[in-house]
């Protein structure tokens, strides 16, 4: 799918969350990305060595109940073209239909994330 995006628009950038975000992870290490957003997800943890190709912008919840997102930053700081940040919520802070829902920390997780991709759009 990534490859028949790339021969039809300029510009690919991948966006996901939950499990979303661990695909658009591993997305990270085909060269017919220009970009990956991955919001809060948690299987990330299991693929540490995947190394990405793209700028990669890693969007985590403080309060993870089945593993410790910084533990998972500091295994992936080394990384190149990757940028991780950690925000002060739960699982599916982002999202306004969840109970986790946090506005003041998405709306901060929504501007990186905008700001971050309009470097690549230009």
């Amino acid at each position: 799918l990534v490859n028949e995006l790339k021969e039809k628009y300029k510009k690919v950038i991948i966006i996901g969350f939950s499990v979303g975000a661990t695909l658009s992870w591993l997305c990270s290490e085909t060269s017919q990305c220009d970009g990956v957003v991955s919001f809060y997800g948690s299987r990330i943890r299991d693929y540490i060595d995947v190394m990405p190709r793209c700028p990669t912008l890693v969007i985590q919840a403080k309060y993870e109940q089945a593993y410790n997102p910084s533990h998972l930053q500091q295994k992936l700081a080394s990384k190149p073209m990757m940028s991780f940040y950690i925000f002060n919520g739960h699982h599916g802070f982002c999202d306004r239909f969840s109970p986790s829902f946090n506005e003041e920390e998405s709306k901060k997780a929504m501007k990186l994330s905008f700001d971050f991709i309009t470097k690549i759009v230009g």
